[in-house]
């Protein structure tokens, strides 16, 4: 269940591989009883034990080995741990993999989905400062290349300013979601299949205890596989966040906010404000165009650089085959108590109380 893994740094990329291969395997088991007419218990027959003077089966006893089978079967996840595991295969005539995960055809399909929670999570670890050092930097910077998250990013760190909220995304942002989509590319993809296959198709991770093995391959995928998409000051994702920065940074708000003050000693009271809360409405009408231009610009670019546009229901068709499903994701982003955004009126409202009551943030 999502609970147990609560505590982790990757609890839904965690929970979403559970799903895909431990709890299949109870199925995969019946169908092959079904097929063949073996008994439940003979799924854990364990030759070895015939040495040490026990019952051949896990445990030690045939009693032992119903209990443990029957519980298997009906879904208990953390009754199938890797001895009852491998057992389970060698009896089945496959290898602990393939009971596992199956032919490749069975979860490659899954690996866009895959791919949109990690970075998903990647994100809101390297925003809450849970990422090793460096590697925080590296995943912000890959999805500010894109213009639509720079955008949503900087309004973020603009809004933290009057909040002091943690900046956290949520799973329904459709802007950080299409970053993510257009991230998928050719290359990656293969290389994505690459790495997901070396660390958990065809390597052994310990059932029950993913989380130090999918932090090793966010680290990998983030230095190796999306090494060269991060951002750099010619990339127009760059140019946006600068922007946003230039004119609402909080120095640039306080900036503005004395400049008639010191240029004519006319502007008092009710005149200021007015001022003050109009121009930041010409600003903010002014930055949206410009940056709404270069949305439509990095489209273009997109196209000559032969970017491919990924749909929506590639990554959405995985999530919901393993029923992470719009509940799921709300009642996840319930427990997190993700941080509303901010509406342009309740930054403006927000903008102008500051300047009343002389608290812009320093």
């Amino acid at each position: 269940t999502m609970s147990s893994s609560k505590r982790k740094k990757f609890p839904l990329s965690i929970e979403f591989l559970e799903r895909l291969s431990r709890d299949k395997v109870p199925e995969k088991a019946k169908a092959y009883l079904k097929e063949t007419g073996m008994f439940q218990h003979e799924l854990l027959h364990n030759a070895l034990f015939k040495s040490f003077n026990g019952e051949a089966y896990y445990g030690g006893s045939k009693q032992i080995s119903k209990e443990r089978i029957s519980r298997i079967l009906n879904g208990k996840r953390n009754m199938l741990t890797r001895e009852p595991l491998e057992l389970m295969a060698e009896n089945m005539d496959m290898s602990a993999s393939e009971l596992l995960w199956g032919e490749e055809e069975e979860w490659k399909h899954f690996l866009p989905a895959f791919f949109n929670l990690v970075v998903f999570e990647s994100l809101n670890n390297a925003l809450a400062g849970n990422l090793e050092k460096g590697l925080d930097n590296k995943v912000t910077n890959v999805l500010l290349e894109s213009v639509s998250f720079s955008r949503e990013y900087a309004q973020f760190i603009i809004e933290n300013d009057f909040k002091n909220d943690p900046i956290w995304f949520s799973f329904f942002n459709k802007n950080m979601t299409q970053a993510i989509y257009r991230l998928y590319q050719k290359d990656v993809e293969e290389k994505f299949y690459q790495l997901f296959k070396k660390y958990f198709v065809s390597s052994s991770y310990r059932l029950g205890k993913l989380d130090s093995k999918v932090q090793e391959f966010v680290k990998e995928l983030w230095q190796s596989v999306l090494a060269g998409y991060g951002v750099d000051k010619n990339s127009l994702g760059h140019q946006v966040y600068k922007t946003y920065d230039i004119f609402f940074s909080h120095e640039s708000r306080e900036y503005r906010a004395s400049l008639p003050i010191k240029g004519d000693e006319r502007f008092s009271g009710l005149n200021l404000e007015y001022y003050l809360e109009k121009e930041q409405k010409q600003i903010y009408e002014a930055v949206k165009v410009f940056v709404d231009t270069l949305e439509g610009v990095q489209q273009e670019q997109d196209k000559l650089l032969g970017y491919r546009t990924n749909k929506k229901e590639l990554f959405t068709a995985g999530l919901a085959a393993v029923h992470f499903d719009e509940a799921f994701f709300e009642e996840y982003e319930k427990e997190e108590e993700a941080p509303a955004v901010m509406t342009e009126e309740e930054l403006n409202a927000a903008i102008k109380k500051a300047i009343k009551d002389g608290t812009l943030p320093i």
